[in-house]
Parts: C-alpha cells; structure tokens; sequence
C-alpha cells in the first residue's frame, strides 16, 4: 500500500490471523494453500466493501487500517460472518480471531507507527478463532451504529504484553455464529503477581532476548549491576513478558525491608498471597509444599543483603522442577545451578563530533532521558541545541539508568546545560516517590552498596577513586596496597562481587573501573582519609613510570599499540600532571610532560600539550634532567604550533643547560634540537649555526654507536640545506638519513621520504616528487601520526595545484584544513617549504569552494588515502608522458 492512500488522524486498525494455522498446514498439506487463497479472498471482500486499506500480510495475517469506526466494525462483523458459512472441507475449517482499536494514525514511511499499532496487535492476540474483540476507543465511536444482529459485550479490562494500563476489552456477539469462547489470552489469565510500572520500559532489548534465552537453560538467573542499573525494572518487564509460560503464575518478592536470612520463605510466601494465619511457625516448609509440582517464575528482588539465604534456593527448584527463579542482586550468589547476567548501563553516544538531535535518536541513555524529561516538562524536546549537552550528560552519569532519570527530573527547573554544570551526587535527588528510599537519591543508592563492604573493601573503594576511567591491576597494586588493612585482591573481588567496580580486559591485561557516578561518591570519602595526599603521589609516580615505560617506542613501529595504551590511560595521565602541578612537585610535572608530550602530538592534541608543559616549566626546582626532558618538550610543541620564537627560546635554554649539566646523550639531543633554531631573515648565519650544532651531535651520536641519531642528523642536515635551497644536498643527507633508519622507525623513514619530495618538488622534477610523497603519507598515515599528516597534506595541495589539478588541490586542502583543526598543528617549517598562501583565502579556495567544503566532510583516512592515490596518478601520467 502506497503511504499517501493511507488515511491518517484518528483511524480504526484491524489485525486478524488464523487460529492453528500450523495444525492446518500439517493437516492439508498441498492442499492449504487453497484454503489460505479462500480466506483471504472473503477477509477481503468484507473489507474492500467498507472502504478499508490494506496496510500489509504476513503469512495468514491482515493488517487492514479504517477511516471510520463504524466501517471497520461492519466489514469485520462481514468477514467472521462470510467465513463461517464458507465450505470449507471437513475438519478443515477456517477460524479467525480479530482485534479492533481506535487510536492515532501516525504514517512512518510505508507503514504506521506509535503505541496505538501495537495495542491494536496486543488486542487482536488476546482473541480466540472465530472472535471479534474491540477496545473502549472503538466502541465509544461506535456508539449506537452496530451492524444489524450485533450486540457489544464488557469482558473487563485486562493487562496487555508490553503495555503499562489495563485495556478494557469488548466482545461483538453476532447472532447467529458463537459467542461463548475460552478467557482472553491476556496476563490476567494466570497469576502476575509484580510491580505494575506505570513509566515505559525503556531499550535493553539484547538483555531481555539474551535473559528469555539463558531462563530457557538456566533455573536460576541472576541479574547482577550497581545500585541504579536497572535490574528491578528489567527483571519486572521480563517476568511480564515470559508469564503466558508459567501457568502456575508469576510471583515478585521484594526482600528491600528482609535483613535476615530465615525470612526469606515469609517474604516469598507474601508475594504468594499466602495468608499469615496460614504459615503456623514453619515458613519454610510451608513454602515449599505450596510450590511443590508447580511451574512458577519467582522474582527475588534485592538479595545482595541476605545472600545467606542462597541454599534455600536450590530446595525451591528440588520441590518445583519445572519453576525458575529471577534474582536481582548487587553480588552474585555463588551457588550451583546459578547463571549470572551481568547488566551493563544503557548505550551512550560517542565522544567524537558535535552531535545533533537525529544522531542521538538511537541511543538508549539519550531515549530514556528525553522520555523521563517529557514526563515533568510535556514541552522538552530533544534539538541540535541540546543534544551536546544531553549528549555530555548521559556520558557523565555512565548511562546509568537511575542516575539519568534523577537528572532528567530536573529538567522542570534546569536546561540540560545548567544541569551539565552543576553536575554533582546532590543534584541527583528527588525521584518519584514512589521509588525505595534508597532510590530517592543516588548518593543513597551507591551508599546502600557500601554499607555492606568490610572495613578491607571500604578502604579500597575510597582509594580505587583516584583513578580516573579504571586502571590495571599492576598500577592498583602500586597505588593502593601499601597499608592496606587486608589483601587487595580479596577486597578488589568483593568490590566486583557488589557491582561497585567493573572488570574487563584491555591489552590483554585486567582492568577495573567505577562508573564516574560511583567514582565521586568514593572521592568524597577519599577526601576525608589521612592518606589521601599518599595516595594521589603515588597514582602520580604510577603513571610518571608508565609515561616514561611508552615514551621510547613512540616512534618506533611498535607505536601504536603504546599510543592505544595511552590513550586509554589518557585521564590518569591528566590526574597524575595535575596532582603534581597542584602539589608544586616540578620534577614529576616536567619528566611526565617530557616523556609523554610526543603523545600529544601525534594524537594532535597540541592546543592541549602548549598549556600543560608552559604550567610545568613554571614550577621551579626541578632536577637539571627532569628540566632537559620538560624544555625538549617545549621545543618540540612550539615547533608544530608554528611559534618560531618560542621555540628557539626553549631549544636554547635546553641547549645551555645540557652544556652545564647534561650527559653525552642529552647534550647531542640539545644540538639537534637546536639544529631547528632558524631565522629567515639571516639564512648563512642560521645555517652555519645549524650544521654546527649537527656536527657536534654527530660526533657524539658515532661516539655511542647510535645509527637512529645519526640518521636523524643527517635529515635535520638536508633540512638545513634546503633552507638555503641547496636542494641536491637536501637529497643527499636524506637518502643517508634513509640508510641509517631502520624499518622498525616509520616515523624517521617518513619525514625522510617527506623532505626528499620538497627537494624534487622544488628542482621541477614531480614523478619524483609525487613518489617519495605518497610514501611518506603511507608511513605516516601506518602510526596515525595527524599533526605530520597535515603537513604531507599541505605538500599533496602545493603539488596539484603546480600541475593544474587545482580541484582536486581543494578536495585535498578541504581534507587538510579539517586535520589542522583537529591537531592544532601549524609548524613552523611550512613557511619556508610550499605556498602555503593557498591554504586560506588564495585561489583554490575561490575556485572551488564547493570541493573545499566537501574535503572538510572526509575522514582522515578517506583525505589521506585520497592525497596517495592521486600521487601514483601523477606518477603513472608522468611516466606515461
């Protein structure tokens, strides 16, 4: 059905299906698709004769949709009507069950969409072959306008799959075909003793169809998670969803207010309906003989604070095999039989982009705050104005279900941008009153959980908070061990057993992290401990030695998975400067900004590197080596901003204070890096300068047998050269370069391929060119190194632009200007290299805005990968010519 035939507003949907299609089909075999071709041919008539559309079929279903109340109950009064006159063959009879329900008639695509479809399915489900329901909805339309020879008749209202009220249900009485049927297959028809939840259920859709698998090969499961994760509200909405498979009935027992553990049986029983009088002074036995034979699901909310009742559970299955028990706990059982299902916070959108309304539309924490937001203020609506915020808010309360719903209560008086600002375990408050105090307020959730810690366990808690986003277990160790009351690894299962700290594997090594919601309630206590100033230097000297552990393979071919390792450590590392700023220890400030500055660089971060190594380099009295390290660094940042006078200032000093007080290895790094030091406006003077400082790191880097010194020499040798456009020299020393560099140093091979390109691009010879430039790129681009890659990219547009190629210069400008906000990177030696007039306001960008602004749009690796197969374009042209 096209979507623009279909009506829309306020509409009658009808759904209709076979009763034991499945017998039929075994019964008739090659036969049962006449009788299908039958049904569908009377289903169709009736309808097409009331003016009704044919939304879909599936199988031996209809989904037909009614502008008219009245019309939708005519056509299917005439449909039962048709097929119970039909001859069908003997035992071969056709019945149908149909549903009516009125409601919104919204079109998705080709297709209607909202709560109104699904209640509409939900009713026509609970119907039997040869019955015809309807909703309140469709009988109040009615009214008086029945068909002749149809009565309407009340059956009640009945809880419904996935919906949160009861429907009242109506059955049409057509005289002359029956009208006594079996009751509705609705909840109701068994026992569904849980919570009725008034707000929706809202994603955890892979949990619920994973927990619906495990219950099929499990008789216990346990859903295990933090305070607020959500198990009570998950194991409700799967007990609803799996009662039509329990005919002994569905039964939720809260064991919030049970702190012992022998009355577990009473609180099962109340969930039971069993009277007191009843239970005499054996509990237990009673219970047992009451579910004795029974195929029951109970729910067991709660049991993480009487876990010594966990061997009752195994004689409740011994008495009702075919039962199965739900458990919600902090912590899992430890019993035979148990299947844990861990349940993790809610999906949250990535980091990367500025996010828009649309972007977010499919993340669970997004969906739950906007829902939960519209319940206080009916006008909030998701925006591109807001979703950064909202974006950022789910991020920081870790998608954690109940903490995003307190938040998501104070929307009535806050914008998700002042709530994102005031974000802190006090805000978090206020929930429904019809929530367990525990969940009033976050702080009181997270503190139920650490009132069941022992001392041990607490006071690893306390410390775990000084990591920033988890920490391997060999750092935790070195944190948080000393003094310890009791052994670590005992106190750091426990704190998983509670669902307090998570566990998980990254480089193959154990790591373990708090929720940040969990993470604050823990600093706060921190905070107040007398060794709470230890603990923060130690965390500090940790991530000093693992900064200084990675820093020799960050430009060796190794790299990356070091660079990985780093970057998931990237807040410890933020933590560990910070508490070294803060505490004025200008030694570790300076070594760590030495050692992991590089880092920063390639990860273009380089806006980020300028502020942390200027705060360092201000502290004063650090040793002369943990100085070198921070005033290299400097150096090396001022150099890819584009700041030649900052960097001269900080290679110099560097320079000055190795003469004084440095080793043979930091003073050949000092001449190196000064070996950069270069003016303009006085290149004999700058290069005499240069090629001193090299000689002196050469003799030193032959002296220690160093080859990756030397190679670096002699590339900063051709830089020097091609300065004072001496480019067949420029060449030379990086083909020497190249011979002195091993492949384990993409990084080194590189730059070396790089600087050969400008020499070439500078003596007119392209195919050249072109080649040692897309090689540079491919090396670059295997480390992920975006600062260098901006400038291969600025060399990639110089090229094309030279050979004519002046759109696909902007294509690749675009690229780069999008990399160049991102990295930060602008270095210095591109003033002197290309015409790097054109990467603003010159004449690629008039000529081609549109392919400019379409680069902007690529990925890194799409801009780069394009940037290489352009140069082997040129270079196969080249040779061709």
């Amino acid at each position: 059905m096209v979507a623009s035939t279909l009506p829309t507003g306020t509409v009658t949907f009808l759904f209709t299906d076979i009763e034991g299609s499945t017998r039929l089909l075994q019964k008739f075999g090659s036969e049962y698709p006449g009788l299908l071709t039958a049904h569908a041919g009377l289903i169709r008539e009736a309808v097409g004769a009331s003016g009704g559309k044919e939304v879909s079929t599936e199988g031996d279903a209809f989904f037909v949709v009614f502008d008219s109340a009245t019309s939708a109950l005519a056509a299917a009064v005439a449909a039962q009507r048709s097929l119970a006159i039909h001859g069908w063959p003997p035992e071969g009879e056709v019945r149908v069950r149909m549903g009516l329900h009125t409601g919104d008639g919204t079109l998705g695509g080709d297709n209607y969409v909202g709560l109104d479809v699904h209640r509409a399915a939900r009713v026509a489900a609970t119907a039997h072959g040869g019955q015809l329901v309807l909703t309140a909805a469709t009988v109040a339309l009615v009214g008086r306008s029945l068909p002749p020879g149809v009565e309407l008749r009340s059956l009640g209202k009945f809880r419904l799959k996935d919906l949160n009220e009861p429907e009242e249900i109506y059955q049409a009485v057509i005289d002359g075909l029956e009208s006594s049927f079996p009751p509705l297959k609705t909840l109701d028809a068994r026992p569904l003793a849980v919570p009725l939840i008034l707000s929706s259920f809202v994603g955890r859709a892979a949990e619920l169809d994973q927990a619906v698998e495990l219950l099929k090969s499990t008789r216990i499961l346990t859903l295990t998670g933090p305070g607020g994760a959500g198990k009570t509200r998950m194991a409700v909405q799967l007990a609803t969803d799996m009662a039509d498979q329990y005919q002994g009935g569905v039964f939720f027992a809260s064991l919030e207010a049970v702190s012992e553990a022998e009355n577990v049986p009473l609180a099962i029983l109340d969930a039971m309906g069993a009277t007191r009088s009843a239970l005499a002074a054996e509990p237990r036995r009673h219970l047992l003989d009451l579910i004795a034979g029974r195929r029951l699901l109970i729910v067991l909310d709660n049991f993480e604070q009487v876990l010594a009742a966990a061997p009752l559970l195994p004689e409740l299955l011994t008495a009702a095999p075919e039962s199965r028990l739900l458990v919600t706990s902090r912590a899992p059982l430890r019993i035979a039989g148990e299947q844990e299902l861990a349940i993790p916070p809610l999906a949250l959108p990535a980091v990367n982009g500025r996010p828009t309304a649309a972007s977010l539309q499919s993340f669970e924490a997004v969906e739950l705050f906007v829902e939960r937001a519209k319940a206080v203020k009916p006008d909030f609506m998701l925006t591109d104005g807001n979703a950064e915020a909202v974006a950022t808010l789910t991020r920081r309360l870790d998608g954690l279900p109940l903490a995003i719903e307190l938040a998501a209560a104070r929307v009535k008086l806050l914008p998700p941008e002042a709530i994102v600002n005031r974000l802190e375990p006090r805000l978090l408050a206020g929930g429904g009153r019809d929530l367990p105090s525990r969940h009033q307020t976050l702080e009181s959730t997270i503190a139920w959980s650490y009132d069941l810690l022992d001392d041990n366990a607490r006071c690893l808690f306390d410390r775990l908070s000084v990591f920033i986003g988890g920490g391997e277990l060999d750092q935790i160790e070195a944190v948080c061990g000393p003094g310890l009351p009791g052994d670590l690894l005992d106190g750091l299962a426990g704190l998983v057993d509670q669902s307090l700290v998570g566990r998980s594997e990254d480089n193959d090594e154990p790591r373990f992290r708090m929720l940040e919601v969990i993470r604050s309630f823990a600093a706060e206590r921190l905070r107040v401990r007398p060794e709470a100033g230890e603990i923060a230097d130690r965390h500090a000297q940790a991530y000093l030695e693992l900064s200084q552990l990675a820093e020799p393979f960050l430009l060796t071919k190794d790299r990356n998975q070091w660079i990985e390792r780093l970057t998931i450590e990237h807040a410890n590392i933020h933590a560990a400067l910070r508490r070294a700023l803060e505490s004025g220890d200008a030694s570790t400030a300076q070594c760590l900004v030495g050692s992991v500055w590089r880092y920063w660089q390639v990860k273009g971060l380089l806006s980020e590197a300028e502020e942390h190594v200027t705060d360092a380099l201000a502290l004063g009295g650090a040793d002369p080596q943990a100085r070198l390290s921070a005033l290299a660094a400097a150096g090396g940042v001022s150099y890819w901003r584009g700041n030649v006078e900052k960097t001269s200032e900080y290679y110099l000093a560097a320079l000055d204070l190795a003469e004084r007080e440095g080793n043979k290895r930091e003073l050949a790094e000092a001449n190196y890096n000064a070996s950069f030091v270069f003016d303009p406006d006085q290149v004999e003077k700058s290069l005499e300068q240069s090629l001193a400082r090299l000689e002196v790191a050469r003799a030193l880097y032959e002296e220690m047998g160093d080859r990756t010194g030397l190679g670096k020499v002699y590339w900063s040798m051709a830089n020097s050269y091609g300065a004072s456009d001496q480019f067949e020299k420029t060449i030379e020393y990086s083909e020497k370069a190249l011979e002195m560099f091993g492949d384990d140093r993409p990084f080194d091979r590189g730059w070396a391929y790089f600087t050969v390109s400008w020499a070439c691009i500078n003596l007119g010879r392209e195919a050249e060119a072109v080649d040692s430039l897309a090689k540079a790129m491919s090396l670059l681009l295997s480390i992920r190194d975006l600062s260098a890659l901006g400038l291969m990219l600025g060399a990639g547009v110089t090229v094309a632009h030279k050979l004519g190629q002046t759109e696909r210069a902007a294509h690749m400008l675009g690229g780069l200007r999008g990399l160049l906000r991102q990295s930060g990177a602008d270095i210095a030696v591109t003033q002197r290299t290309f015409d790097w007039s054109i990467r603003d306001d010159g004449p690629v960008m008039a000529a081609f805005p549109d392919a400019v602004k379409a680069g902007e749009s690529m990925s890194i690796d799409e801009t780069v990968a394009g940037a290489i197969s352009f140069m082997q374009e040129v270079k196969s042209s080249l040779a061709g010519a």
